[in-house]
C-alpha cells in the first residue's frame, strides 16, 4: 500500500523523484522484491523454489556501477554464478559480430570481469561461485553439479537428461560463435594486449 501511495503521489510531477530520491529508493528496495516474488507465485512457483536472472551487463561498471550492490541490498540472501571465459575468445566473438572493434571488446571483457571479481570479494564465496566457460562447455555435468551444490539444490532427472542430450547433440544457435556446435574454437584474438588485460588473463589462468 505504501508503494501504491507513493506512485499515486508521483502523478505527473516527476520532480518528486529528484526532491525525495532517498525516500523513493528506500521504497523501491522494500517493495520491488515483494513484487517480483508475487509475480513468480502467480506463475505457479511453490514455496522453496529458486528463480534466477541472467544478464551480463549487471556487472558492467560503465553502464551502472551500483547495479550489483543494489541487487545485493534488495535480495540479501541472493547467490551469484560468475561465468568467466577467455578474454581473447570473448573479444574475437564480439568483433566478429561487428558490435565493437577488438580494443573496445577487450575493454568490455576486462571491466566486466574485474567489477564482478571485486563484488564477489565483498560478498564472499558462500554467495558467489566462479566457473569457467571452457569447463562448462567441455565437462558440463560435474560443473553443473558443483553449481547446484553451491545453490543447495538437488540434481533433477530433467537436468541430467538435458546435459546428456547436449553431449550427444548441441541445441542449435542462430549464429554460433563458439565450439558449441562444431567442437572447434572460434578465431582467437591475437596480437599484443594492454598490460592490465594481460595481467588479468594471467591471474585467471589464461
Amino acid at each position: 500500500m505504501i508503494f501504491i501511495n507513493r506512485m499515486n503521489r508521483l502523478g505527473d510531477n516527476k520532480r518528486l523523484i529528484l526532491h525525495q530520491r532517498q525516500e523513493w529508493m528506500a521504497t523501491l528496495r522494500e517493495w520491488v522484491p515483494l513484487m517480483i516474488e508475487d509475480y513468480y507465485r502467480q506463475l505457479g512457483a511453490l514455496p522453496g523454489m529458486r528463480w534466477g536472472d541472467k544478464y551480463p551487463h549487471y556487472a558492467d561498471p560503465k553502464t551502472d556501477p551500483e547495479c550489483l550492490s543494489l541487487i545485493d541490498s534488495m535480495f540479501p540472501t541472493s547467490q551469484f554464478v560468475d561465468i568467466v571465459r577467455n578474454g581473447r575468445d570473448v573479444a574475437a566473438s564480439i568483433a566478429a559480430k561487428d558490435w565493437k572493434d577488438a580494443a573496445e571488446a577487450l575493454d568490455v571483457w576486462e571491466r566486466h570481469v574485474h567489477h564482478a571479481s571485486v563484488f564477489g570479494e565483498s560478498i564472499g564465496t558462500e554467495r558467489m561461485i566462479r566457473i569457467r566457460y571452457e569447463a562448462l562447455r567441455d565437462h558440463a555435468q560435474p560443473v553443473i553439479s558443483d553449481v547446484l551444490g553451491f545453490l543447495g539444490l538437488e540434481t533433477a532427472p530433467d537436468v541430467e537428461m538435458f546435459l546428456q542430450d547436449q553431449e550427444r547433440h548441441r541445441t542449435p544457435f542462430s549464429r554460433p560463435m563458439s565450439d558449441l556446435m562444431t567442437g572447434g574454437a572460434p578465431p582467437r584474438l591475437e596480437g599484443p594486449m594492454p598490460p592490465s588485460t594481460r595481467d588479468l588473463l594471467r591471474s585467471l589462468g589464461y
